[in-house]
């Protein structure tokens, strides 16, 4: 009996501490994202435009050279990843090349079920999103300081102005042409177990001040294209079928300067889990009980915050 509880506890040891295998350090490297995505093959493992979950990471493909006119590298998002340990939402943004950390902003509007109204996306970007989608939340990834990357939130319900929530982290790499962030989950009011869904887009970062690129101080998307056109460069198309630029993806052809609907994708909460790291574990036994205990690093880190 006693072989058997211990065979018992090793194997139960064995499944806790491989599937709680990795953690996203939010550094500009985007290694631990692809040394842990079980085994994602750009080339073979999904569709143009099309999107699947691999080993909690919810990854879209799209390409490079697709954006809309020229001059457009910096915009030019070709991956876009996505993951949650239950206590934060993980972005990972990989680019054609970022030249300088100043020049990219990406943008997302989230719809999460709390009663909003808006249809926009961006800063005062003339950029929509078509059939009221019910926004609750936009967030724009970008350098409000110059050469000082952040996440800015317009909360649709209940704001006025932009603003940073606690726990925020965001790197922009020139080195590895990615924008990775970390956003609390509570500040997009995403429960545990409850599904989301987002668009997203990419804009050229304008100065608001003499030095600075602070959303509050003004028009922080370039008004690329002209005043009238809307502002967004490239950005996601989940399900589109037909290689070709952002102007047509997004359907700006209609003139209307709205982003197609569909464009927009839900993450089924439960299936982008990212497995967290085991900072303790134990395991008693007390006659035919078995108790075990385990630590998070999420938890460590959200306990600190």
């Amino acid at each position: 009996m006693k072989i058997v509880q211990a065979v018992f506890l090793l194997i139960y040891f064995s499944l806790f501490t491989f599937g709680f295998s990795y953690t996203i350090t939010v550094d500009g490297d985007p290694s631990d994202w692809e040394n842990n995505d079980g085994g994602y093959n750009y080339a073979t493992s999904l569709s143009l435009h099309a999107s699947g979950y691999f080993n909690g990471q919810w990854i879209y493909k799209g390409k490079t050279g697709d954006a809309r006119d020229t001059n457009n590298e910096n915009m030019d998002i070709w991956e876009l990843r996505v993951g949650q340990d239950g206590t934060y939402l993980y972005i990972l943004g990989k680019f054609n090349n970022i030249t300088d950390i100043n020049n990219p902003i990406l943008a997302f509007a989230f719809s999460t079920g709390s009663s909003g109204t808006g249809n926009w996306i961006g800063d005062e970007a003339n950029t929509f999103i078509e059939n009221s989608p019910q926004i609750d939340f936009n967030v724009i990834l970008h350098t409000g300081t110059a050469n000082t990357p952040t996440a800015e939130f317009y909360d649709i319900t209940g704001g006025s102005n932009w603003y940073t929530p606690n726990g925020v982290q965001v790197s922009i790499s020139t080195s590895n042409n990615v924008i990775e962030a970390r956003l609390p989950l509570s500040s997009l009011e995403i429960s545990n177990g409850e599904n989301f869904t987002f668009w997203s887009c990419t804009f050229l970062n304008q100065k608001t001040s003499t030095s600075n690129y602070w959303a509050n101080d003004g028009d922080c998307t370039n008004d690329w294209g002209g005043s009238d056109s809307p502002d967004a460069v490239d950005g996601m198309t989940e399900g589109w079928t037909v290689d070709e630029n952002w102007w047509n993806r997004a359907e700006f052809d209609d003139l209307n300067n709205d982003i197609e609907n569909a464009n927009g994708v839900t993450i089924i909460f439960n299936d982008a889990p990212l497995p967290v790291t085991l900072a303790s574990f134990t395991a008693f036994r007390l006659n035919d009980h078995v108790t075990l205990k385990w630590t998070t690093e999420s938890e460590i880190g959200n306990a600190s915050e």
